[in-house]
């Protein structure tokens, strides 16, 4: 594994890490079990390149805290499959027509939407962006996740920037 790309799965596991550390903050969680949807274009070379990262990282399952994650890859032409699921991460290279509608099954099936691709955060059709390069960041659209009937306890909220 060459340098850049060591740095880079390193800050993957960061973001997964950021993002299960975000969800445990979420009120009236159904479980501590969460499952992820894990949404790909297999046609952006960019967006199979991090979901592999992110599936990698999470692997069969991991535990953070005491949150345990499991992935299921969703191809984003079957992006309505991303049903019965607590978050649906959205990989970089994603259209903003599969932002909007991933943003639909999100609020529909109250689910945290996720993503490193900070624009679906600031057109407020992620719930949550994740940045762990150049620095450790998470932003909040609580727009976003009002519509998806998501609260986060408050302690939450002091640590990330809201938009």
């Amino acid at each position: 594994m060459e340098n850049g790309s060591l740095i880079l799965a390193i800050a993957l596991d960061q973001k997964v890490t950021l993002a299960a550390r975000a969800f445990s903050f979420v009120r009236d969680r159904r479980s501590d079990a969460v499952r992820v949807a894990l949404v790909r274009d297999p046609n952006n070379p960019d967006s199979v390149e991090e979901a592999t990262q992110v599936d990698a990282a999470i692997g069969s399952g991991i535990d953070v805290g005491r949150l345990h994650l499991t992935v299921t890859d969703v191809a984003v032409d079957q992006l309505d499959r991303a049903t019965n699921v607590d978050v649906i991460w959205l990989t970089k290279g994603l259209s903003d027509r599969d932002f909007a509608r991933a943003a639909e099954i999100a609020n529909r099936n109250h689910a945290v939407s996720v993503s490193s691709d900070l624009s679906c955060v600031q057109d407020e059709l992620c719930v949550l962006g994740v940045q762990a390069r150049p620095t450790v960041r998470i932003i909040l659209s609580a727009a976003a996740a009002t519509k998806a009937g998501i609260d986060f306890q408050p302690a939450f909220r002091m640590m990330v920037t809201e938009r």
